[in-house]
């Protein structure tokens, strides 16, 4: 609960989390039997391990979510409820803040769309890595055209 000085309640904050995918995928990783293939390799290991990864990869994205949307909410509280009083830097922090909360959550998304690659069939496409070192460099800022 949030208070103020005289005590009164002025707002709550409340944090939950659907774990049925997480138990799903335990129940898969403990269940899984290991089968040899022809090589002597454990398939079975390897896909309850890659399984296990999944869920890992699953748990470890809800738990990052609960405070950054938790920082990210602060600060638009924060822009909404005393924006007039903030000067132009202070705005361009929370801006700043709510800006990386939201690329934070993108590379979540992606740390989870990697973890379930391994039930994906492969799909193999010709890359310009010219044209992607480029891309790469010109989203972080650098300027460089001899690439």
């Amino acid at each position: 609960m949030l208070k103020v000085d005289d005590g009164k309640v002025t707002g709550a904050l409340s944090s939950a989390r659907d774990i049925t995918e997480q138990k799903r995928m335990q129940e898969e990783v403990s269940s899984s039997t290991p089968t040899r293939t022809p090589g002597g390799r454990a398939h079975g290991q390897l896909s309850a391990a890659n399984r296990e990864l999944e869920a890992f990869a699953y748990s470890v994205s809800h738990d990052l979510r609960a405070p950054l949307r938790a920082v990210d909410g602060f600060t638009g509280i924060l822009l909404a409820d005393h924006e007039s009083a903030l000067n132009e830097e202070g705005k361009r922090v929370c801006a700043v803040i709510r800006e990386n909360s939201r690329r934070m959550g993108r590379l979540i998304d992606d740390l989870l769309a990697f973890s379930r690659l391994g039930r994906a069939d492969l799909n193999r496409t010709p890359i310009d890595m010219q044209q992607l070192v480029r891309d790469v460099l010109r989203s972080l800022g650098v300027k460089n055209e001899s690439i």
